[in-house]
């Protein structure tokens, strides 16, 4: 009885076998590389989602704060529309 290859060649078998294991050991080299690396590009989408989080919170800090700004300017604007009618009546 032949424990090696079905095609009778003794020892192709176990041949075959470290092969596969050879290319099992890269494959999970290579899937350890990739999980790593898929870790660093999520680290950095966490980092760049809290940098956009802050960056809205600013924006919306300043938009608050600058909400006066146009009111002001037409309110001024009206004061100077009546203040150029008064002057003109009274001449």
């Amino acid at each position: 009885m032949n424990h090696g290859d079905p095609d009778g060649q003794p020892g192709l078998g176990v041949e075959v076998a470290v092969k596969l294991e050879h290319i099992r050991g890269i494959m999970e080299t290579g899937f350890a590389r990739l999980n790593g690396r898929l870790d660093v590009v999520s680290t950095r989408i966490a980092q760049l989602e809290d940098e956009v989080a802050t960056l809205r919170e600013e924006m919306e800090a300043v938009q608050r704060s600058r909400w006066p700004l146009p009111s002001l300017a037409a309110l001024t604007g009206i004061g100077a529309l009546v203040l150029s009618v008064v002057v003109y009546l009274q001449r």
